[in-house]
């Protein structure tokens, strides 16, 4: 893969520009940064009065928008405003993956020890049951037949499948588990 992502950051500039704390997981403006980064000695000085040792970026708390990047940690770098755990991912392996997926799902949780590279469907197996959920299990819905009480379903690249029909609700949950183990692998986000 290339050393430079779709923005044109590559790992070298991004490990000039921040450092990352192991604790909190996040990146911070270096102190050292270099005037070669900025386009005058002024705003060289600008940026070490008011960023310099400071978090990179904020949380973009607004979750109620489909807009790309709310619910995420974002920074602002050469004029882009990009999600603070790609430049993480970035920072840490020297390539950027069309998506990094956050193992846990925590998108506030951005330790490199949670970051992974996934494609797209990998992202979508590693998601949380939906919040329009009935049931409480991932996977699992009421269904409309007399003779069966719950369904059970699971989504590979883009397709549903029918996993079965029954009765007992925790039933339908450990059959979607089993088959999301198999189809999912190491992404598969199960039923507790």
């Amino acid at each position: 893969m290339s050393k430079r992502n779709d923005d044109g950051i590559t790992q070298k500039y991004i490990k000039e520009a921040t450092s990352y704390n192991e604790e909190d997981g996040m990146l911070y403006w270096r102190v050292d940064r270099p005037l070669s980064h900025f386009s005058s000695k002024r705003l060289h000085t600008c940026y070490m009065r008011r960023f310099a040792g400071k978090m990179c970026g904020n949380w973009n708390k607004r979750t109620d928008s489909k807009r790309e990047g709310f619910g995420y940690y974002v920074m602002h770098i050469n004029v882009k405003t990009i999600k603070t755990h790609r430049m993480i991912f970035l920072y840490h392996h020297g390539y950027l993956p069309k998506v990094v997926d956050h193992i846990d799902t925590d998108t506030r949780n951005c330790r490199i020890t949670n970051l992974r590279d996934a494609g797209k469907n990998g992202n979508d197996y590693n998601q949380n049951k939906p919040n329009h959920n009935t049931t409480g299990y991932k996977g699992v819905s009421t269904n409309n037949a007399k003779l069966w009480k719950y369904k059970s379903n699971i989504m590979l690249a883009g397709r549903t499948y029918n996993i079965g029909s029954y009765n007992d609700l925790e039933e339908a949950a450990t059959s979607y588990n089993i088959v999301a183990k198999v189809l999912h692998g190491e992404f598969c986000k199960l039923n507790e």
